[in-house]
């Protein structure tokens, strides 16, 4: 008796399913059928070879950080992405070189980093890094030269800081603290990073969540309220009431308007930012996560993590103009200006949304949950996106040019590429 293999269709994970890998008919014998196996096993894995280097075409270059990335930022006008990374307690800046895709430098800067904002006009990076035991609980601020890394200046903040902002119009940054259980945001000069002033926001609260633009600051409470501040005087303007639930808040200065995110109402708020007034109470999707200005569409984008959706609104009247499905639990939203595209992370990957139509153009499929931040920007529009792996050793960073967008299906990172 002779043994038979029917036909079979292999179908591999990574592209061209349903595409036929090998056929076999009716071969008889064992040794064949020995023989036709070893054949299949060695089709399988050119075609996964074959997969791994499109793949690897599509996602661009890997690059490798010392620590885990907490958080990202990108030089608009210049090829470089600046990644704050921690290993234990120490914390790092790293610059990549986007055009390239190697590490430039990495600047130790002592503990791990907060928040960080690029300086356009300097070509400086301002840093905020947390408060530890070692330091009685003081943050601190750095300035470093955005090329080469090196710092210039250095300066201890208050007590468990938490949030930063930077008016480079008006040469001020802005750090909010939380002494003494009262929430407090401190001005300081960008150059010098003395401190110029300081401003007790709400006492019994904490500070949630800070921005500035035009001389105008907002900071959030977690009692709910937002309060304004002129830079110039030092004078809290207007205190709003929104709710409790309020987690993000950000300022369109062309509109005049101020928007805050009401996570439990599932609302935005938009208020006057010359009076403080509330103008308007707008329904977006369930949970709202993420906040984003565009101002080349001049649109307010919020993601909603429970129905995968972002919400666009016009950011002068308020008024909704769409709403793009762009995967499951997106959590925030980053945009380039210049490219007019924003970037939406997911526990999918990132969606890219065309700012001008207001369409999904591309999907990048990435492990589930495995990004700690992204970034968007540069010329050509490149992506950057930074691995939350819980390790403390190296991390792996992934840099992908997008050149003209065009949603052509999910494109997978090559295995070990994945975020």
């Amino acid at each position: 008796m002779h043994d038979a293999v029917d036909r079979t269709t292999i179908s591999p994970s990574r592209g061209d399913q349903g595409k036929t890998i090998s056929k076999v008919e009716h071969v008889p014998g064992v040794g064949s059928v020995v023989l036709a196996v070893i054949l299949v096993l060695v089709s399988v894995a050119l075609e996964h070879i074959a997969a791994l280097a499109s793949a690897h075409s599509l996602s661009g270059t890997v690059i490798t950080v010392s620590g885990t990335p907490s958080i990202l930022a990108f030089a608009d006008k210049k090829a470089r992405a600046f990644i704050g990374t921690y290993n234990y307690a120490l914390g790092r800046v790293a610059i990549i070189d986007t055009h390239s895709g190697q590490v430039v430098h990495e600047t130790n800067i002592g503990m791990r980093p907060l928040a960080l904002s690029f300086l356009q006009r300097s070509n400086r990076l301002v840093v905020l890094t947390e408060g530890t035991a070692n330091t009685s609980g003081r943050g601190s601020l750095l300035l470093l030269d955005a090329t080469s890394g090196a710092v210039f200046r250095t300066t201890s903040v208050g007590l468990e800081p938490n949030a930063l902002a930077v008016d480079e119009t008006r040469g001020r940054v802005l750090v909010t603290t939380q002494p003494k259980s009262a929430a407090m945001v401190t001005l300081y000069d960008l150059e010098k990073l003395t401190p110029v002033g300081q401003v007790t926001v709400e006492k019994g609260a904490r500070p949630i969540a800070l921005t500035a633009a035009a001389g105008r600051a907002a900071i959030l409470s977690s009692s709910g309220r937002v309060y304004l501040l002129n830079e110039d005087t030092m004078q809290m303007t207007h205190m709003t009431a929104i709710g409790q639930g309020v987690g993000l808040v950000t300022i369109a200065p062309q509109e005049g308007r101020l928007w805050v995110v009401n996570q439990v109402s599932n609302t935005v708020s938009m208020l006057d930012l010359a009076t403080g007034a509330l103008l308007k109470t707008v329904g977006v999707g369930p949970t709202p996560s993420g906040l984003g200005l565009s101002t080349t569409a001049r649109s307010v984008l919020v993601t909603n993590a429970a129905d995968g959706t972002l919400t666009v609104l016009d950011a002068h009247s308020g008024t909704r103009l769409q709403t793009v499905a762009v995967g499951r639990f997106p959590h925030a939203v980053v945009v380039d200006q210049q490219a007019g595209l924003a970037a939406i992370p997911t526990d999918e990957g990132v969606s890219i949304v065309d700012m001008a139509t207001g369409t999904l153009v591309r999907r990048i499929a990435v492990k589930p949950g495995g990004l700690a931040a992204v970034a968007i920007g540069g010329q050509p529009a490149t992506l950057v996106m930074a691995s939350s792996q819980s390790g403390q050793g190296d991390a792996p960073v992934a840099r992908r040019q997008l050149g003209r967008a065009r949603l052509d299906g999910p494109l997978r990172l090559a295995h070990d590429e994945r975020c």
